[in-house]
């Protein structure tokens, strides 16, 4: 039963499954929860909670619906592949002066566009609740993660490529690099780490990565992450992406990185033969 000290929690839903385990687990604490589904990229069934649907640039609705809904928590999740046209920014008066701010983080990375829907929701008096404190069963732990463990040239490239991962993100451009012996040889764009490993296994089919090659993906937070949102993920389908690469394994940023469905990713990752490993900083 939700209590004067649960206030209602919205989630700002795109795709994936991260929004679904935001829900249940929130459900599963007795939280009363509201979805805010973004058009075009949220498309899951959350049963009988309450659903709004509103383009990504509606702000003005967002604004409405939080007010109706009494919800003075938020979390954001999910997947979120198009990026906002300025000239559909609809905006509640209390939001104009964010509006040059808005307009200018259109044109720069995700961080900055992120910094700005941040302080857009603080304006309207709603507390941005980071995933982690409502499931942190999800943050990647250090180490190995499954059955199979990384080889010592594996663990060089993992350092490699944590070092590009880390200078990518700081251009606030992306969070992942794929690296092969000690070089990397993709980096994450717009595309998505999807894109990212569809590319790695075009330049496989190519024959410009040799077959017998060791790769690993490297995904990590960026070195001025907000950790209240979009902190770097890996999943089922992440692993399954990964083989069709035919890479060697996938490492993640220890504590600061998302594991969706644990379990079954590192049972996915183990019948693969792929190794997880969860590294941190001040080991590499």
């Amino acid at each position: 039963m939700t209590t004067d000290k649960e206030p209602t929690i919205g989630i700002l839903a795109g795709s994936g499954d991260l929004p679904l385990l935001l829900a249940k687990g929130l459900s599963q604490k007795g939280r009363r929860v509201v979805i805010l589904a973004i058009e075009g990229e949220a498309d899951q069934d959350f049963g009988d909670l309450p659903v709004y649907r509103a383009p990504i640039e509606d702000l003005r609705s967002l604004a409405r619906i939080l007010a109706r809904e009494n919800v003075s928590q938020m979390v954001m999740g999910g997947g979120i592949v198009r990026r906002p046209r300025w000239q559909s920014i609809r905006l509640p008066l209390k939001l104009l002066p964010v509006l040059p701010s808005a307009v200018r983080a259109l044109s720069a990375g995700d961080d900055a566009l992120l910094r700005t829907a941040h302080a857009a929701l603080e304006q309207m008096g709603v507390e941005l609740v980071p995933v982690q404190e409502i499931l942190p069963e999800l943050l990647a732990p250090a180490g190995q993660i499954g059955e199979i463990k990384p080889l010592k040239p594996d663990l060089d490239s993992i350092s490699a490529g944590f070092r590009a991962a880390k200078a990518l993100g700081q251009l606030d451009i992306g969070q992942a690099a794929v690296v092969f012996g000690k070089r990397a040889v993709a980096v994450e764009g717009i595309e998505g780490t999807e894109g990212l490993l569809h590319r790695v296994g075009e330049m496989r089919d190519h024959g410009r990565i040799g077959s017998g090659r060791r790769g690993v993906l490297v995904k990590c937070a960026k070195p001025e992450q907000d950790m209240r949102s979009d902190l770097p993920s890996i999943g089922p389908e992440t692993v399954r992406q990964a083989l069709n690469a035919r890479l060697s394994g996938i490492a993640v940023e220890a504590e600061r990185s998302l594991i969706l469905k644990l379990e079954d990713t590192i049972a996915a990752a183990d019948e693969a033969g792929l190794f997880l490993w969860g590294a941190k900083e001040e080991t590499l």
